[in-house]
């Protein structure tokens, strides 16, 4: 077993924060749309 991670970068490839895959696709995409 391992951890995948995906990390939430801005446009300028900046770290933003850790992207939790372990919720519902709408909260996943508000959170997204915050950033795009």
């Amino acid at each position: 077993d391992h951890t995948a991670l995906i990390y939430l970068m801005d446009k300028n490839g900046n770290f933003v924060r850790p992207f939790d895959l372990k919720r519902k696709p709408e909260e996943a995409a508000a959170d997204l749309k915050r950033y795009l």
